[in-house]
C-alpha cells in the first residue's frame, strides 16, 4: 500500500544533496536539501533510533496520502518520496519525504518581532484561505498551531505537518480511538476519544486569531506563574479550556468598534458545542469583512484580492475567463513575492492590464526590474505552489505552474529604460549559463572523490590479496 503511493512520487536519492539539520522530531530529523538545484526540506525517518520502524512507515503513509491530494498556495508543497536501502544492518531503511523549504514558523516569526496590523490581517487571511481549502478537500487538520503553520522566503503562509490529519467519512465525521493535536489549540472534543468534525480546527483558529492579536501563547501568562511547561501540559488546558476562555486581547491595533467585531470573531469560534461554532468559510468571510472595514486602502485591496482568489481557489473559478484567471494567479504571485505588503487590488488591475500585457510587463519590469513572464518561468516555479485540480479543470492554470503563458505576453522583453536597452531574455540566459557551470564544477568535484575512494579500495583489495597469497604460500610450506 505504501509502495503503491511512493511510485508516482519516487525521486532518486542521487537527486537529493542534503545540507544541514534544520529540526528533529519524533518522527526523525529535517534537513536543508537541494534537489535539482531547487532548495526544498527532507523530512527523513530512520531505523536506528529504537523507535517501532512500522509505526513511522504507518504515519508517514498517512501523512503522505493526505499531501498528495493537496495543492494550494497556503499549503506546504509535497514534491516527492525518496527511499534508499543500505547494506549496513543498523540503518537499513532511509525514507525521506521531499517538501518545499521554509525559513521558519509562525511562532517563532512573532517571537522575534512585533508585527504590524497589516501583517497579522496578512497572515491571517492566508492562515483562513488554506484552512477554508482544506475543510472543503474534507480534511481535517488536527494539529493547527503557530508551530505548524510555516512562512517561506517570501513570507507566505504554508500550513503544514500533516501527520494527524484524516479524511472525513460522507457525514462528516472522523472516529479516532487516539488523542492527538497540541494541548494549547484542542477543542473540548478533541481531549476526549468522541467522532471529530472541522469544527476542531476552528477552535484552533480562534486561537491563533487570538495569538495574532496578543503575540502571545495562548495561557500562557497564567501557565508562567505556576510552571513553564504548563503551556504543553494537556491536563492543565483540559481545564483551562473547559473552564476559561482567553482573555480579550487589550491592544489589537483596531478601531474600538473593529476591535469587537474581532473579538465577536473569536468567541465564535470558541462554543463548546461544537454545533453552534462558526465553519471556517464563515470565519474567513467575516475576517475579511473586517479587514476591508479598516480605513486604509491597502486593507481593503487585500480583502477584495483575498476574495477574489478564494473565489477562484474554492469554487474553482465559476463565472471567470481562464484568460482572467491565468493572468489574476501569475499577478498574486508576483506580487506576494515582490512587494508582499502591499499588494494591490488583483481583479482591478486585471481589469485594466486584461488585453494589454505588453504595457502591464513594462510598468512590472521598470519597477521591478523582472516581468511576468520571466518571474513566471524562473522564479514562480520555486516560489509558489500549486492550486487546486478544481480549478486546473477550468482555467488549465495552477496545476501545469503556467508553463503556457498567453502569446500576447513579452517573450524577449525589451524595454526602454533609464535610456538603455534591458535585454531580460540574455540576462536570464547568462544566470542560468551560470548555474549550469556551477552544478558543472559540483559535478566534477564529486566524480574526483569517487575516484579517489575508488582507487583507494583498489589499493585494499590489492594488499588483501597479497596477504592472502603470502597465507597460501605459509600454509603449502608447513604441510611440506
Amino acid at each position: 500500500m505504501l509502495m503503491d503511493l511512493i511510485k508516482p512520487v519516487a525521486i532518486n536519492p542521487q537527486n537529493i544533496a542534503i545540507s544541514h539539520e534544520i529540526a528533529k522530531g519524533s518522527f526523525g530529523m529535517i534537513f536543508s536539501a537541494k534537489l535539482n538545484g531547487r532548495n526544498v526540506a527532507v523530512k527523513r525517518i530512520r531505523r536506528d533510533d529504537g523507535v517501532d520502524l512500522a509505526w513511522k512507515l504507518r504515519n508517514a503513509y498517512l501523512e503522505l496520502n493526505i499531501m498528495n491530494q493537496l495543492s494550494h498556495p497556503n499549503v506546504l508543497q509535497l514534491f516527492g518520496v525518496t527511499m534508499q536501502f543500505s547494506r549496513d544492518r543498523r540503518s537499513s531503511l532511509n525514507f525521506g519525504i521531499v517538501m518545499e523549504l521554509c525559513s521558519d514558523s509562525l511562532q517563532k516569526h512573532m517571537q522575534k518581532k512585533r508585527l504590524s496590523l497589516y501583517d497579522r490581517m496578512k497572515f491571517g487571511v492566508e492562515i483562513l484561505q488554506g484552512v477554508t481549502y482544506l475543510h472543503s478537500s474534507g480534511i481535517i487538520h488536527r494539529d493547527l498551531s503557530t508551530q505548524n503553520i510555516l512562512l517561506n522566503q517570501h513570507g507566505r503562509v504554508k500550513i503544514a505537518d500533516f501527520g494527524c490529519a484524516r479524511k472525513v467519512n460522507d457525514d462528516g465525521e472522523y472516529f479516532s480511538t487516539t488523542i492527538s493535536g497540541s494541548p494549547a489549540y484542542m477543542a473540548p472534543e478533541q481531549m476526549h476519544t468522541s467522532p471529530l468534525t472541522t469544527k476542531v480546527d476552528v477552535w484552533a483558529l480562534g486561537v491563533i486569531l487570538w495569538e495574532l492579536a496578543t503575540q502571545k501563547l495562548p495561557w500562557a501568562d497564567e501557565a508562567m506563574m505556576e510552571s513553564p511547561t504548563r503551556v504543553a501540559d494537556f491536563e492543565y488546558c483540559k481545564r483551562k479550556i473547559v473552564k476559561c476562555r482567553l482573555p480579550r486581547p487589550m491592544s489589537s491595533g483596531f478601531a474600538p468598534n473593529l476591535a469587537e467585531s474581532y473579538y465577536k470573531l473569536i468567541c465564535s469560534c470558541h462554543h463548546l458545542n461544537a454545533i453552534n461554532r462558526f465553519s471556517s468559510k464563515q470565519v474567513l468571510d467575516e475576517f475579511l469583512q473586517i479587514v476591508g472595514s479598516v480605513e486604509d486602502k491597502k486593507f481593503q485591496d487585500m480583502a477584495r484580492t483575498a476574495s477574489f482568489m478564494d473565489k477562484l481557489m474554492i469554487k474553482g473559478g465559476e463565472g471567470i475567463s481562464p484568460r482572467f484567471t491565468k493572468l489574476a494567479t501569475k499577478l498574486f504571485n508576483f506580487y506576494t513575492a515582490y512587494n508582499p505588503d502591499k499588494i494591490p487590488d488583483i481583479p482591478s488591475l486585471v481589469q485594466e492590464y486584461e488585453n494589454n500585457e505588453d504595457k502591464l510587463n513594462k510598468n512590472l519590469y521598470a519597477r521591478y526590474k523582472v516581468d511576468l513572464d520571466s518571474f513566471d518561468r524562473f522564479e514562480g516555479s520555486q516560489s509558489t505552489s500549486k492550486i487546486a485540480p478544481s480549478i486546473a479543470s477550468n482555467a488549465d492554470t495552477w496545476r501545469n505552474g503556467y508553463d503556457s503563458v498567453p502569446s500576447s505576453s513579452v517573450s524577449t522583453a525589451n524595454y526602454e529604460h533609464s535610456g538603455h536597452t534591458c535585454h531580460c531574455k540574455e540576462e536570464i540566459w547568462l544566470e542560468e549559463k551560470s548555474k549550469l557551470i556551477e552544478e558543472n564544477n559540483q559535478l566534477r568535484e564529486e566524480k574526483r572523490k569517487m575516484q579517489d575512494e575508488l582507487l583507494s579500495q583498489r589499493n585494499v583489495i590489492t594488499s588483501m590479496r597479497n596477504e592472502l597469497q603470502y597465507l597460501r604460500q605459509a600454509l603449502k610450506s608447513m604441510r611440506a
